[in-house]
């Protein structure tokens, strides 16, 4: 029987008819159902429905070109415009496909439509059609259904209606409550979005629904809600900029208000060490605290960890929080704390505890804010609306010791409980933006409701974001239940697919079988081929540009190393068989932010990436490590020089970018705790990874793009 003539029996119509007929008329003139196998539409034929997507935005786009006067002239005027994977240019083809009208009165897709959508089939008529119903929303996230589906609510909308939104990429990453601002149009069974959404929170006192308006209000941009779409479809660049610069201005506040002096005050014996330790000691706060290699490099013997006093004043409370270390050598000590304040205290305690037995040296003082403002990207400070100014986050650092049992199912219990005994805090502590009242208080005051009902959804949602990326099972319905706030309820993300919940730390990979069903090649076919590097080695401002790109595209690590997976990197995978056992866990985990930078300051996202082999990787290792011992045998009795260090970095296709990687690297050793740092006697060999991984991709990258058929 030819495929023609196969019959199937159709729910809509109730009677068998053949395939043609099927596919002739589905969810045009018959009103398929959501079970039904042979709909395209249905959430069960997602894959199937994402095909038929690419087909009808290829062919719209075609048929945008063909209609222009002039095609050459205006494919030109998009090249210069924007990358077409960008959401600058996606906004740009909303505008001119479905909102700009020409002197008639029509869109684009509606001139098309008038012709009969020449070169589209039934399926994609229907799509088309609905894509014609593009509105701009406000959506809200409630609930991750599955692997594909999320409900959401529309804020725009006077009585938002829960709405269900069908889109595999965002169900892996949503969280309750996250908002998202785009163009979606409604399809017979779900939601789809036009190509992306930018995230939208909640600023200085207003909702989401309110920034947008002070945003569009500070650009120039209408008052009425309903001009919304057009405008931004056209002014979508200075509003992402604008977006971008909120969130810059307020993290500078943040910063400029810290008190993050990192403290170290050094003291001189004048009595026995035996004595004035076992004087310390006998502080009731004072415990033994481990020592990190870089101290025991420094000369200190001992370490001592100094705890607030129960029930003492200060911005920070709760058990086991700690004032300051104190670091024991033979003939000098050092005090060190976070924080001006806390410095003073913890000097002032131990002067007081070791009276003439010590004396006091010098301090130092270095001012971690002032150095994170120093490298916080710069802005337009006119793009910003001063109303969302208003409010500043204040943050205090502390920290706090926490006993961490045995076994990775009780480190998960015990960390879970310290996130339950955080919220619990929260309940009873006084908090600015509900007037100084507690949130028990503020449930019971109708006029602050609205506020707290705002706070709890910011909760909530970075429960959900921090229980994404450690992979524990966390909520706080719980405390929704304790202030009455029974509307905000629903239940946690579940489990995403392709990955198990670790309960040590963060989602363990999936086991072969587990992947979602999309094959490699699947992802391949959606991405374009990774751009040609220029001729001469990167600028400056070219490497700084695009190894910022990896770190403002993505929130975390492993979102960003899931997305260099589709595109064919496999680098991280290669280079910890590579280094074998000579680096940790730990310090594995440690470089790989800086190789996915490495990756996508080359393969950009929406790009496929040039295939790599292990041997590659390999020999680029093993010449830098033979230039790395000929440079240490020069110095066998102390490090060699940083600048012999620096220079060999610096030693291949793309110097620049190299030194720029390796210094960022460097930092960020420096600013992390002794107990998290990678050993210094590794730390050659990474610098040496990143190097090589450079310098291996650059050269991929520029042996050819491969044709359609090797693709």
């Amino acid at each position: 029987m030819s495929k023609a003539t196969q019959q199937r029996f159709c729910p809509a119509v109730q009677r068998d008819i053949s395939s043609a007929e099927c596919g002739e008329n589905r969810q045009s003139k018959y009103a398929c159902p959501a079970n039904c196998g042979f709909n395209p539409f249905t959430v069960e034929n997602y894959d199937q429905y994402l095909e038929l997507e690419n087909r009808v935005l290829r062919k719209s786009y075609e048929w945008y070109l063909s209609s222009a006067r002039d095609r050459a002239e205006t494919q030109r005027m998009l090249d210069r415009m924007t990358d077409p994977r960008s959401s600058t240019a996606r906004a740009l083809q909303v505008s001119e496909m479905f909102l700009r009208r020409d002197v008639s009165g029509r869109t684009c897709a509606e001139r098309w439509g008038m012709a009969g959508f020449p070169g589209l089939k039934n399926d994609e008529r229907v799509l088309q059609r609905a894509a014609m119903d593009l509105q701009l929303r406000l959506l809200e996230v409630h609930r991750v259904l599955d692997d594909r589906r999320v409900e959401v609510v529309d804020l725009m909308e006077a009585n938002p209606q829960p709405l269900i939104l069908v889109d595999r990429s965002l169900a892996a990453v949503a969280c309750r409550f996250s908002t998202l601002l785009g163009w979606f149009f409604p399809l017979p069974h779900y939601l789809r979005c036009s190509g992306f959404a930018v995230p939208i929170t909640p600023l200085a006192g207003l909702d989401p629904l309110a920034v947008v308006a002070e945003l569009i209000r500070h650009l120039g941009g209408p008052v009425e809600r309903s001009q919304w779409s057009v405008w931004l479809a056209g002014n979508f660049p200075r509003f992402d900029l604008a977006r971008e610069a909120v969130g810059l201005a307020r993290h500078q506040q943040m910063l400029a208000s810290l008190d993050a002096d990192f403290g170290k005050a050094v003291y001189e014996l004048r009595a026995p060490f035996s004595e004035c330790r076992a004087v310390l000691d006998a502080a009731p706060d004072v415990e033994v605290d481990e020592l990190t290699d870089a101290e025991m490099d420094e000369g200190f013997a001992e370490g001592r960890v100094w705890f607030e006093s129960p029930g003492a004043a200060g911005p920070l409370t709760g058990p086991n929080q700690t004032l300051g270390r104190v670091l024991l050598g033979q003939a000098h000590w050092r005090a060190e704390a976070i924080g001006a304040e806390r410095t003073g205290r913890l000097r002032t305690k131990l002067e007081a505890v070791l009276g003439p037995r010590v004396r006091f040296a010098g301090e130092r003082r270095d001012n971690l804010a002032a150095h994170l403002r120093a490298k916080a990207p710069s802005y337009d400070a006119s793009l910003v609306p001063p109303r969302l100014l208003e409010e500043p986050q204040r943050v205090s650092l502390g920290a706090s010791r926490v006993a961490v049992p045995a076994g990775a199912a009780a480190r998960a219990m015990a960390l879970e409980e310290q996130f339950a005994n955080m919220d619990r805090q929260w309940l009873d502590a006084p908090v600015p933006a509900l007037k100084n009242l507690t949130p028990r208080a503020a449930a019971l005051d109708p006029q602050l409701r609205p506020v707290l009902l705002a706070l709890l959804k910011e909760r909530v949602r970075l429960t959900d974001e921090r229980a994404r990326e450690t992979g524990m099972t966390l909520d706080c319905n719980w405390l929704l239940r304790e202030l009455g706030a029974h509307e905000l309820i629903f239940d946690p993300p579940p489990l995403r697919p392709g990955v198990k919940r670790n309960p040590a730390g963060p989602p363990a990979p999936a086991a072969n079988g587990d992947e979602d069903d999309v094959d490699e090649e699947d992802f391949i076919d959606d991405l374009e081929p990774w751009p040609q590097p220029p001729a001469s080695p990167f600028s400056v401002q070219q490497a700084g540009e695009r190894l910022r790109a990896c770190v403002e595209r993505y929130d975390s690590a492993a979102e960003a190393r899931a997305e260099a997976e589709k595109a064919g990197c496999f680098l991280l995978e290669d280079l910890s068989d590579l280094v074998g056992d000579e680096l940790t866990d730990l310090e594995k985990s440690f470089m790989v932010p800086a190789i996915l930078q490495s990756w996508f300051a080359f393969v950009p996202p929406g790009c496929f990436g040039p295939e790599v082999a292990f041997n590659e990787l390999q020999d680029a290792l093993d010449k830098r490590l033979i230039r790395l011992e000929a440079l240490l045998t020069q110095y066998p009795d102390s490090p060699p020089p940083p600048a012999g260090i620096v220079e060999l970095i610096g030693q291949g296709p793309q110097p620049t970018m190299t030194s720029l990687l390796a210094d960022q690297v460097l930092q960020q050793y420096q600013d992390m705790p002794g107990k998290d740092r990678p050993r210094a006697s590794v730390m050659p060999l990474i610098l040496m990874l990143l190097a090589a991984t450079i310098e291996v991709l650059d050269r991929k990258c520029r042996e050819g793009i491969p044709d359609d058929d090797e693709a």
